[in-house]
């Protein structure tokens, strides 16, 4: 009676094992994603450089994540940039000649497991951060992806402030 008691033991923490496992691998396998904005001064423009403001996001997931969207969202609005702009199909003058077919597809970004993006906003783009249509400060900002869902960008807010006051 005693080895019966003893193996259904066993096996009762074998199988929670087994549980805890399955939920961490179910978490662990979708895109994951990591964004932060930092100040730094890059000495390779000049040698008195003005801040530049870097926005990073990471996919520290093992699923492909597709971004569309950084959001700045101000006290009475928001308003939302591409993170990848589609760039034109021009001719060896220059001229313009049309735009991507796959326009929805070309504007995205996507995200493979543990790559890393990087968007850098230079003193003289300051104001490509200001909230339309009023061209307000933003207050922090956001990353959205595919599905709809929000990521928060750290240090945002902060680094914002600090970027506009030191790049006017």
């Amino acid at each position: 009676m005693i080895y019966t008691e003893l193996i259904s033991l066993i096996a009762l923490g074998l199988s929670s094992i087994s549980l805890v496992i399955s939920i961490y691998n179910t978490r662990r396998d979708r895109g994951v994603i990591f964004a932060t904005s930092q100040i730094y001064y890059d000495q390779s423009r000049s040698l008195d450089p003005k801040p530049s403001l870097k926005i990073s996001v990471v996919n520290k997931g093992r699923r492909p994540v597709t971004l569309k969207y950084l959001w700045k969202k101000s006290k009475n609005g928001k308003s939302a940039t591409s993170l990848n702009p589609i760039k034109p199909i021009t001719d060896e003058k220059g001229n313009f000649m049309g735009l991507p077919e796959l326009v929805a597809q070309s504007m995205s970004l996507k995200l493979e497991e543990g790559d890393i993006f990087e968007k850098i906003y230079h003193s003289e783009d300051w104001v490509e951060l200001l909230v339309e249509p009023d061209h307000e400060e933003p207050i922090f900002l956001l990353i959205e992806d595919t599905h709809g869902k929000m990521y928060p960008v750290n240090n945002s807010n902060k680094n914002i402030k600090t970027f506009i006051k030191e790049a006017t």
